[in-house]
């Protein structure tokens, strides 16, 4: 449960006030929130700008020392969704290359047919790439997902950054035409420089634009060619590409707004590799890859196979442009594995509303982060504020969640009986426990006429707090009912 400070009837009425005592009561303001008048400006719920992060690791497969056999914790993280607090992460180590076998979308596992198919979600029947010489390439009628989403919304900025020098200049050149062209390109010479671009872009990133970057590194198949799956090479060059990845997530958890943005990120990889080095065929270590999701929507599960699509890399494309909400093309043939977890944030107990049984839920939670409303990282009562204020958008005191906070609700609450009644932990929202201590007593009653909603009607961008003649009204009506009721407890006492 949520730490509460306890207010009583003593500790706010007995303080004197300067408009006056009430006989038989030592009654002052009602603090001094209710010395002034002004107006407060809340911001409205933010919405979510839309970013995306695909990263592919060439040659990044299984083994004796392969993916599922090395400490990578940073892609761990993506899978269960801890990297970041709100997120899910949704994957599957059995995703392929290759294409389906004895059909015409079989291809060689090498990295021109399979970056093709990760940047197009189509196989090489389609964007007829057969090998890394890319002689007959068909990217003008299978365009690659960064050119789509430029010629939908060209608001959104994209970039690129890779080693693999033919992935620029063979694949995403072509998104340069005369109805789009990418925002960055970037051909570096090295893992650490990609890495270390990616870093800077995505730390950068203008908060006010949407974002769609895709990053591809290398070392890891250099390394399989060197010593294969069951080398040392290739362990050591996994952990070194894990560390690349969680540099990259630490410059998204860096951005200053990162709160009020939705970001996916996927990993995969083009190919894996033999035991002894090299890829190409349709062995089952050539062709067995990673296929990562994490967002707010994905739902936190082992990815399977969806209407009858078993997960491969062709699935990039059409997981981020339904992210961004984009219609799927129908020459895919790869499936959104996006997820359909909705964003229905404060919905605790999952019934597709939020309501005053959520608002009880987090009144008994520990410091478990699906409470983590606000997404600060930790459990608090700024989660209870953002959860009343933000996300229901009413006001403390709004027993019945009509959006306002009147005399109806008072009524509701005292009816139900449990003001000061001495059961310890009875009271809900709806009884008046509107500070999440479990019980309704006088602090209930001081954040919610704190909060200048009384009688103001629903609440809005602009939230007008009562004249202090009003308030000093109402805190001496407060109070002189808790006297009365406190002295009543004591004569049945």
């Amino acid at each position: 449960m949520i730490a509460r400070t306890k207010l009583s009837p003593q500790s706010i009425c007995r303080q004197g006030s300067h408009s006056g005592r009430i006989r038989n009561g030592h009654l002052l303001m009602v603090g001094s929130f209710l010395a002034f008048s002004t107006v407060l400006v809340v911001p409205a719920f933010a919405g979510l700008p839309t970013n995306s992060l695909v990263i592919g690791i060439d040659g990044l497969g299984y083994g004796q020392r392969g993916l599922d056999r090395v400490d990578t914790p940073k892609i761990d993280s993506l899978m269960d969704g801890s990297w970041n607090a709100g997120y899910s992460g949704s994957y599957t180590d059995e995703a392929f290359a290759g294409g389906l076998l004895w059909t015409r979308t079989q291809q060689s596992t090498v990295s021109g047919p399979g970056w093709s198919t990760i940047l197009t979600g189509v196989w090489t029947d389609r964007h007829r790439v057969t090998g890394n010489s890319f002689s007959n390439p068909d990217y003008e009628r299978n365009p690659v997902y960064l050119e789509t989403l430029e010629e939908t919304n060209p608001d959104i900025v994209t970039a690129s950054f890779v080693n693999w020098d033919p992935i620029d200049k063979k694949i995403l050149k072509t998104a340069d035409d005369a109805d789009s062209r990418m925002d960055k390109r970037s051909d570096l010479a090295s893992d650490f420089s990609v890495s270390s671009a990616a870093v800077k872009h995505l730390r950068e990133a203008d908060p006010n634009s949407s974002h769609a970057v895709f990053v591809a590194i290398d070392d890891v198949d250099i390394a399989g060619h060197q010593c294969g799956s069951s080398g040392e090479c290739y362990e050591r060059s996994i952990r070194i590409a894990d560390v690349m990845v969680g540099r990259m997530l630490d410059s998204i958890r860096s951005r200053e707004n990162l709160l009020s943005e939705n970001w996916q990120i996927v990993l995969t990889s083009d190919h894996g590799h033999r035991p002894s080095g090299g890829h190409g065929g349709q062995s089952e270590l050539e062709r067995r890859i990673p296929f990562i999701v994490s967002s707010k929507q994905a739902s936190q599960d082992v990815m399977e196979e969806r209407g009858g699509t078993p997960v491969s890399h062709a699935d990039v494309a059409p997981t981020v442009l339904d992210h961004f909400s984009i219609e799927i093309p129908q020459r895919y043939w790869g499936a959104s594995r996006a997820g359909n977890a909705a964003i229905l944030p404060g919905d605790f107990n999952a019934d597709g509303t939020v309501d005053r049984l959520d608002i009880d839920l987090l009144s008994r939670a520990e410091d478990e982060l699906i409470y983590d409303v606000n997404l600060d990282g930790s459990v608090t009562t700024e989660d209870r504020v953002f959860l009343v204020e933000r996300i229901l958008n009413t006001w403390f005191g709004d027993a019945n969640l009509d959006g306002q906070f009147a005399n109806d609700d008072l009524i509701t609450v005292f009816i139900s009986g449990t003001f000061e009644d001495r059961i310890p932990l009875n009271s809900g929202w709806v009884s008046g426990d509107w500070n999440g201590d479990l019980e309704f007593d006088t602090g209930d009653l001081i954040i919610a006429f704190q909060g200048g909603g009384y009688e103001q009607g629903p609440r809005s961008l602009a939230i007008a707090v009562p004249e202090p003649s009003t308030l000093s009204w109402l805190a001496a009506s407060l109070c002189g009912l808790l006297l009365v009721r406190r002295g009543s407890l004591r004569r049945h006492a």
